[in-house]
């Protein structure tokens, strides 16, 4: 059987000046049957990691993952007899069994904090999940409601056969209710603030406010086109983006219409 343990610095100096060996570890080796029943019990007892080493147990927290029990190896200033080597060896057992204790408190707490935290996200996700439901819901009920009272026959017809006609019913009630605006379904459209905007821009924004209190309108500095169309294609989509000029503009968000889909006002110069 082998026991090692690591020299001190200045231990290290003091043996190779005696002896000329520059080992930092000494390897300790001998024969269980030469032990007493004292020290062979303390053998089956010994918790002695990573090649018999001798050392102390510690408990490691660090908040991005669970506890740990570790084990930090010993330098020793001298070098040990077999009677030292079983008192080390009883501290170190005695060590493991202490801060393993401790090991195995500290990760039921942090077990118990794990499963808090997953419940509570279970629930966040349900409430996520309910509240989302409560809105399409309520999303349908008013494109219902709204598609029954001001859309077209055709629109009518379309929904009443069960299609879905999202883009149509919004189309419609866009052109209705903000006539001159372009509905970005597509979510083409991007911007940047506006600096100083102009009269007619803050005109537009006060009669949109007045005709629709509800809605968020803002006054923006338009860096990409608008787009409600079907069929583009990535060459498409290109050529346009090519061919449009930054320009001011009045954006609107109405929650009738969804978070998603805004609305856009362009400013002439």
């Amino acid at each position: 059987m082998k026991i090692e343990y690591k020299l001190s610095k200045e231990a290290q100096k003091k043996r190779f000046i005696e002896t000329a060996d520059k080992s930092e570890r000494i390897k300790v080796e001998f024969n269980p049957a030469d032990l007493t029943k004292g020290q062979r019990k303390i053998l089956t007892e010994a918790h002695l990691p990573n090649w018999n080493e001798l050392g102390i147990y510690y408990v490691d927290y660090e908040h991005y993952r669970a506890p740990s029990l570790e084990h930090v190896e010993a330098e020793y200033d001298h070098e040990l007899s077999i009677e030292d080597i079983f008192k080390e060896i009883t501290k170190q057992t005695r060590s493991y069994e202490k801060k393993n204790t401790e090991y195995l408190e500290a990760r039921k707490a942090y077990d118990a904090e794990c499963e808090k935290e997953r419940k509570a996200e279970e629930k966040r996700k349900a409430e996520k999940k309910a509240q989302r439901k409560a809105e399409i819901e309520k999303e349908l009920k008013e494109c219902e409601t709204w598609i029954a009272e001001h859309g077209s026959d055709y629109l009518k017809r379309a929904c009443g056969a069960g299609h879905d006609c999202t883009r149509g019913y919004l189309t419609e009630r866009a052109a209705k209710e903000y006539p001159d605006a372009i509905l970005d379904f597509n979510d083409h459209a991007d911007w940047r603030t506006r600096s100083c905007p102009s009269v007619k821009a803050l005109d537009l924004r006060d009669e949109i406010l007045k005709e629709h209190s509800d809605a968020e309108v803002e006054i923006v500095w338009l860096t990409a086109e608008p787009l409600n169309e079907t069929g583009l294609s990535k060459e498409d989509l290109y050529d346009r983006d090519q061919e449009f000029t930054s320009h001011e503009a009045v954006k609107v968000l109405d929650p009738n219409f969804g978070e998603d889909n805004l609305l856009f006002y362009g400013i002439a110069d």
